[in-house]
């Protein structure tokens, strides 16, 4: 019914990530912040420099979504570059404490 999207890019960009996802569909998400492991020893990985401030959002989407989502995240925030971002799908075995709003439900 559910799956997670965890997208996790540099420092700064969470903001544009939730902004692409909510105008595919997406109703929110959740940001957190984190440092690479082991950023104090690596400063390239493939030629490519590494930040080690990030920024992982976690999306939680109905399975219908995903497709569209994924896609448009890929495309719009260019992950086809290398060091632009990660972006991963877990299936989600079950959901408790989600509920749909009555306005989303009207708007549907």
């Amino acid at each position: 019914m559910y799956k997670k999207l965890t997208v996790i890019v540099d420092r700064g960009m969470a903001e544009e990530v939730m902004d692409v996802a909510h105008n595919a569909g997406v109703r929110g998400g959740t940001i957190m912040h984190g440092r690479a492991v082991g950023a104090e020893y690596t400063e390239k990985l493939f030629g490519v420099e590494i930040e080690p401030e990030k920024e992982l959002v976690l999306i939680l989407i109905p399975n219908e979504l995903v497709n569209k989502v994924v896609s448009t995240l890929y495309e719009e925030l260019q992950l086809d570059e290398p060091g632009k971002g990660i972006l991963f799908v877990e299936p989600v075995m079950e959901v408790r404490g989600l509920f749909e709003s009555a306005q989303h439900d009207k708007d549907s």
